[in-house]
């Protein structure tokens, strides 16, 4: 069951970059030109002083420390397995 929760959160993680870069553009706004409905939000010049560098490390380290734990789930799983079959072997053996 752990397993297959794993799998989908990979399959998730991995899915949801590819969809999100393969968007296309909406419609014919510049950079320029708002789009129609559009509201400012409150803070903005806060907002825009936001360095991505941080960010972007920050986000990277949570993806690489959750594939070192996941190697090491899978790591003690094959370890239980490998336990498992042979005790299975010894126990079927005269």
């Amino acid at each position: 069951m752990r397993s297959l929760f794993f799998a989908a959160a990979l399959a998730l993680s991995i899915g949801a970059g590819g969809i999100a870069s393969a968007q296309a553009p909406r419609g014919t706004e510049t950079a320029t030109t708002p789009p129609i409905g559009f509201v400012p939000i409150k803070g903005k010049n806060r907002a825009a002083k936001t360095p991505a560098g941080p960010l972007v490390v920050g986000a990277y380290a949570a993806v690489l420390a959750g594939l070192f734990l996941y190697v090491i789930y899978v790591q003690r799983s094959q370890g239980d397995i490998a336990r498992r079959i042979e005790e299975l072997r010894r126990g079927r053996d005269p």
